[in-house]
């Protein structure tokens, strides 16, 4: 590999290799994982996921080589510093290559209601995913999402997209078959994880891992990072921006980690020496970012970018921490919940304002949950979908009041997408005789909360 001055890169090497900033050097040989190991090869072995765990990427190690040929319409460049093996590409106009979401009304003239139905021309399980990490946000232009686009899951090839859920497209990516791209944006800017499967004509394959940044003015100018990815940072399968770092997860051996790249300096900001405590679910904040930690129990902690981490919230007794999100609307309140070890559809939600020491959490019982599969928290509500009947559920976070939502004839609720004080939107699976156990990420359903009516579903407490 050669030496960069102005750019550098982030090569995942192997035990004991290390790449020190600025020196030329060579390649030594690479990590190896199992041949077909992709980004959710290792599912999180304490943490009740949502519901697109169950829907796992197609693996990339049976892929058949790149043939060069991008299925999108528009120009697309090679993103820079990366090897001539990996596809990965961006589009040189993202409005070109990816079209606005075909937004329509709802059927039987429903009151307030819009859907679409995602139709790349490809039939894949994946239409219309949403990406793992702080995938959805809010601002002045309205609500940004980055989902991919599956285009060919016998090959694993896909579109990156991030997009105004009402409006055009702010960046785009193409991932071919022999690499694996993970991309978020938020307010900062944007993050991109890259992970280059590199045959070696062995029953095993070589892994390069890149980790670049963009700001939302310029996607197209990309800032890299060079540093060794020890082994207690295997492989990222999802990647988030905060204001001046990244966060990352990434699995380490079958488990699942978190961590955090400084700008500053360009060093990792380690929980523990070695990076190696079980933790998941990285979510940026000030000084650092929060993160659900696998101690027994399970708890929730603050990593600060200096390193280490602080444990935040401890579960009440029976319980322990299932999930976490941060009311960004509301100055990053903490909103988690804690699920019964008798039975884990068993959920209780609370919140608090947003605090960095255990001594600042000042939590509150917000309601009691049965089969709660996913949710998201924004401006002083929580929209969730409820396994059992498919519904969605909006809860008040003042006093746990709520509302179910049904979804449109024919197609069920997988996992929502957002929410504000206008609307909820939510991904939607169109039913598949082909597939009737498999959720299918077929597109969205909005819904105007104006047209709800007051609050009717108890808080369950």
């Amino acid at each position: 590999m050669r030496r960069r001055s102005s750019l550098a890169v982030l090569l995942f090497v192997g035990v004991g290799g290390v790449l020190s900033a600025g020196v030329s050097c060579t390649a030594s040989p690479s990590k190896v994982l199992p041949l077909g190991a992709g980004l959710d090869a290792y599912p999180p072995p304490r943490y009740p996921d949502d519901a697109s765990s169950d829907a796992r990427r197609p693996p990339v190690g049976d892929a058949a080589p790149w043939t060069g040929e991008i299925p999108i319409p528009g120009e697309w460049l090679p993103v820079p510093e990366l090897p001539a093996t990996c596809s990965v590409r961006i589009a040189k106009d993202p409005k070109v290559s990816a079209s606005r979401l075909p937004w329509k009304p709802c059927a039987n003239a429903r009151s307030g209601c819009e859907v679409f139905l995602a139709d790349w021309g490809v039939d894949s399980q994946w239409r219309f995913l949403p990406e793992r990490l702080d995938n959805a946000f809010e601002d002045a232009a309205g609500v940004h999402l980055t989902y991919r686009r599956y285009l060919a899951p016998d090959t694993g090839a896909s579109q990156v997209v991030a997009q105004l859920l009402n409006g055009e497209a702010e960046a785009t990516w193409f991932s071919g078959p022999n690499c694996i791209l993970s991309a978020s944006r938020s307010r900062h800017g944007f993050a991109l994880s890259i992970v280059d499967v590199v045959a070696t004509g062995t029953p095993e394959r070589t892994v390069q891992q890149f980790l670049a940044w963009s700001t939302s003015l310029n996607p197209l100018r990309f800032e890299y990072v060079e540093e060794s990815l020890t082994p207690s940072l295997k492989f990222s399968q999802g990647v988030a921006r905060g204001a001046n770092f990244l966060t990352l997860e990434a699995t380490n051996g079958g488990t699942i980690v978190a961590s955090a790249f400084r700008f500053s300096d360009r060093q990792f900001a380690r929980s523990t020496p070695a990076n190696d405590l079980d933790a998941a679910r990285p979510l940026p904040a000030t000084g650092g970012y929060v993160s659900l930690v696998g101690s027994d129990p399970p708890t929730l902690a603050f990593m600060p970018l200096e390193g280490g981490y602080r444990t935040l919230v401890r579960p009440t007794p029976a319980y322990f921490v299932s999930d976490l999100k941060l009311d960004r609307a509301n100055g990053d309140a903490l909103v988690w919940t804690e699920a019964e070890f008798a039975d884990d559809y068993h959920r209780i939600l609370w919140t608090s304002p947003f605090a960095n020491t255990e001594a600042g959490v000042v939590r509150r019982r917000i309601a009691r949950f049965d089969q709660l599969d996913s949710y998201v928290a924004n401006a002083g509500v929580v929209v969730g979908r409820i396994r059992e009947s498919r519904n969605a559920r909006i809860v008040r976070l003042s006093d746990g009041m709520g509302w179910d939502i049904e979804s449109e004839p024919g197609t069920t609720f997988v996992k929502p997408i957002w929410i504000n004080d206008d609307s909820v939107w939510m991904v939607i699976s169109k039913a598949d005789p082909r597939t009737p156990n498999l959720p299918r990420f077929s597109g969205a359903l909005r819904i105007r909360r104006s047209t709800l009516g007051p609050a009717t579903v108890p808080n369950g407490l």
